[in-house]
Formats: structure tokens, sequence, C-alpha cells
């Protein structure tokens, strides 16, 4: 069963008959908002479920970022941190995968990625911050652990499924630049913020299902949603 229609939900498809699994993948897609009734939504969504499929497996997406001292002050990650609590009190029989940035088919304006393209193919300016890595990664990959994960029932109660590999913002415009061809219109600030997520677990599952984060790993996911996807 899958609960939610957005990017995550679509991929996560295989599972919408599943009777084992009940898919979490409704939440807020802003984490820029700081609407209460946005997460508010969300929390009574969850709760109803959580009622009315005690006897099913929970899975539910965060994000690394609430462990993110330069983040988890926003109510956004504030939000997502107390959903986990919310989980690990009322049903037990559960996963939490935590998610850094997700690349992938959307329309969702309000993602970095999605930003950035729209930013330099538009003659945009914008701020970014010299300093300040990202992690991220394809849904692609995203569907490939966490489906190991289900699939298997490995007792996993939380896992942070990230890229090893970090980027700092103003190379990720760099690549951007050379996809579209065209020179971005920014101004820098210098502020330094280089996140950690704990990945001594995934990077075992990772072995085992043949996932290598290597140096061309951005540039071809990039490449593959904004100009193969795009092209078609």
């Amino acid at each position: 069963m899958i609960v939610g229609n957005g990017l995550l939900a679509k991929t996560f498809r295989k599972y919408k008959e599943d009777k084992e699994n009940i898919i979490f993948a409704s939440g807020v897609s802003n984490s820029l908002s700081t609407d209460k009734n946005d997460y508010a939504r969300e929390k009574k969504l969850l709760l109803k479920v959580i009622k009315e499929h005690s006897e099913k497996k929970l899975i539910y997406f965060s994000s690394c970022d609430v462990e993110n001292k330069n983040m988890n002050q926003k109510v956004y990650y504030q939000h997502k941190l107390n959903m986990e609590y919310t989980i690990a009190n009322l049903h037990p029989n559960h996963t939490i995968f935590r998610l850094p940035q997700v690349i992938g088919e959307t329309k969702n304006k309000n993602t970095l990625i999605n930003f950035l393209f729209n930013a330099i193919k538009f003659d945009k300016e914008f701020i970014i911050y010299s300093g300040t890595y990202k992690n991220l990664i394809d849904v692609r990959d995203v569907y490939k652990i966490c489906s190991y994960v289900i699939d298997n029932k490995l007792p996993i109660k939380l896992l942070n499924v990230v890229n090893t590999h970090y980027i700092e913002v103003e190379e990720l415009v760099f690549l951007i630049e050379k996809i579209l061809d065209k020179k971005a219109k920014y101004t820098k600030k210098n502020i330094k913020s280089i996140p950690k997520y704990n990945d001594i677990e995934t990077r075992k599952i990772y072995q085992k299902i043949g996932i290598n984060f290597n140096k061309n790993y951005l540039d071809n996911v990039l490449k593959y949603y904004y100009l193969e996807q795009k092209s078609k």
C-alpha cells in the first residue's frame, strides 16, 4: 500500500498492492514552509494510517538534516523529527529512511536542483553559499536501497540513505552550467556548512547491491534527468 502521489510514491509504485508494507510518502514537499497547517495535515494522516493499518510494516521517509545542526532548527526538520518520534512510540514495526536531497523527474520547483536549473536557464540572479556542501542522490538509487531493505525484511529501524560523496554548491552550479551551456548569474556568500551523515550501515548495503557513488555520479544523474529525459 502506498500513501501519497509525489516523486517517492510514484517511484515505489511496486508496493501499491503490497499487503505487508505501507509506504508513507505523503508529506510536506517544501522544506522552507512555515505553514503549521501543512505539517498538521501530514501528522493527522500519519496517525490515521497507524491506527487503521497496525498490522502492516510502516515505511516512512524522513530527512538526514534532522541531525544537521545548521538545518535542524527549521520548522520542516523539527516536524520530521517529531514524526520519527511519533512512529517509534506508536508503531514498533517500522523502518524510517532518512534521505538527503533527492534528484528525480518532478515539477516541484522547491527542490534545489530544479531551482538552480530554472534560475540559470532563465537568467535569474541568485545567491550561493560558498563553502556549503550538499548530499544528493538519484531517486532510482533510493528505490534500489530501500526496496532491498524492505524485500529482505532487514531488521532496520533507521537508515541514512545517502550519497557517500558530498558536493560544494559552487561545484554543483558549475555542473549545471556545463549541461545548459550557460553561465549562471549569482553572488557568493561565504557560509561554511559541511554535513556528515552516518553511513556505516548504509555502505554495507551498497556493497551487497553494487551501488558505487563515483566522481561522475552526479554529472551522469543530472544529464539523465535534464538532457535525456527532457528530450523524450
